[in-house]
């Protein structure tokens, strides 16, 4: 689940394949967006901007929609991510992903901008995005 206070929005992924959004202070619903391959959602993330991220483990891509519901973007992850960060500026997303690898990412063309060694020390969390404490 994603909440934006600003935007007075919030959105939840399911396992059959929907992110729900529903309006933040009344909780009325607003719309439902569906995964483009139908699987289940395992992450989703807001950016300030309305632009929701949406990731399965079915199928590891990551699809950008804005909040009207229009697909903007999608780009296999190629690997197994654990947790999800866009920018306050909502120009880069930030994969932490199983293997201890953190992908930065443009958001909407997927240019990687920097991909992290393998890390085998513990993680901290901070804010959505976990850091390797080497």
């Amino acid at each position: 689940m994603a909440v934006d206070h600003a935007l007075d929005i919030c959105v939840s992924g399911s396992k059959d394949g929907t992110c729900i959004v529903h309006n933040l202070s009344d909780g009325v619903y607003v719309r439902s967006i569906d995964h483009p391959s139908e699987y289940g959602i395992s992450l989703v993330h807001l950016s300030s901007m309305g632009h929701i991220v949406m990731y399965s483990q079915d199928d590891l891509v990551l699809h950008v929609f804005n909040i009207n519901g229009k697909l903007l973007a999608s780009t296999g992850a190629h690997e197994r991510v654990s947790c999800l960060y866009i920018s306050k500026s909502a120009e880069f997303l930030v994969c932490g992903n199983l293997d201890g690898t953190i992908v930065v990412r443009t958001l909407f063309e997927y240019v990687n901008m920097l991909q992290s060694p393998f890390c085998v020390s513990p993680w901290l969390t901070y804010r959505h995005v976990r850091v390797c404490v080497a």
